[in-house]
């Protein structure tokens, strides 16, 4: 009974933290089921929902989990870098450490730990992994509520069959698609272009 327990709880730890980690909000499972069980909707109307809106919502989902734990990674080496690279040079420069074999070694590894900082950092303004996870992340949640409206025939779809509404839904999709790749291009491209622009 407790090696049971105690495996359970460490596989629910376990996807928890991966989770957290990852971040995935989406289940493509749930939304194709959710579109395959609409009954007044033509099979061919189906696939391409499933096709389109689904395959974008996860792709979008997958890009935010991606680079958020990109940008969590890179952001966590150059706090805690950061805050230890001080206190080590301190520790090297100290009068109390006598033998210069220690003292080498918490230089050199003050400039080592200086280095990962700064490419740390370095990457994350040259890639933008946090703009590009909340830009996906706002992206993946906009097409989502887009699609749980349709579904449920809720806002702009109100007294409407799906079987009608789906051309106003198909159109708004697309839309959503085509201003999150404008937005996209936007957000990747060089900083030295924005300030051309500016």
């Amino acid at each position: 009974m407790t090696s049971a327990f105690y495996n359970d709880t460490f596989v629910n730890a376990d996807i928890l933290i991966n989770l957290d980690i990852m971040a995935h909000l989406v289940n493509k499972h749930e939304l194709i089921k959710a579109i395959n069980n609409l009954p007044d909707l033509e099979p061919e109307h189906k696939e391409c929902i499933n096709s389109r809106w689904v395959h974008y919502v996860k792709r979008w989902d997958d890009r935010a989990a991606e680079n958020k734990w990109k940008y969590y990674t890179l952001r966590t080496i150059v706090v805690v870098g950061a805050v230890a690279l001080p206190a080590l040079i301190g520790s090297a420069a100290a009068p109390t450490i006598t033998n210069m074999n220690e003292k080498g070694t918490l230089q050199w590894f003050a400039f080592g730990l200086s280095l990962v900082v700064g490419i740390a950092a370095g990457l994350e303004e040259l890639f933008r992994f946090g703009e590009i996870w909340r830009d996906k992340r706002a992206a993946s949640e906009i097409l989502q509520c887009e699609g749980w409206r349709y579904v449920q025939l809720i806002g702009k779809y109100k007294d409407k069959t799906h079987k009608i509404a789906y051309y106003d839904f198909a159109a708004t999709v697309e839309n959503i698609i085509e201003h999150e790749i404008k937005d996209y291009i936007l957000v990747t491209r060089p900083k030295e272009e924005e300030k051309k622009d500016g």
